[in-house]
């Protein structure tokens, strides 16, 4: 499990979503026990399309702003 939350994770489970920053309930379980399992895991990646070390709502930009011009 999760340090500190109710949901059963396996480990190899825990790995993944602690690398891809995807939290317990955003995944449906499916192994024995209602345990989340790596394949609950990784649909849940493949189907939202996930960036490793990125959560969803974060921007994916990875341009810079520019900086406004100084007067000439």
């Amino acid at each position: 499990m999760l340090h500190g939350s109710k949901h059963k994770v396996s480990p190899a489970a825990g790995a993944w979503m602690r690398a891809y920053m995807v939290l317990p309930t955003e995944v449906k379980a499916t192994g024995p026990k209602g345990y989340i399992i790596k394949e609950d895991v990784m649909t849940h990646i493949s189907t939202n399309q996930l960036v490793k070390g990125q959560r969803k709502n974060q921007s994916h930009s990875s341009t810079k702003q520019a900086a406004p011009a100084s007067p000439a």
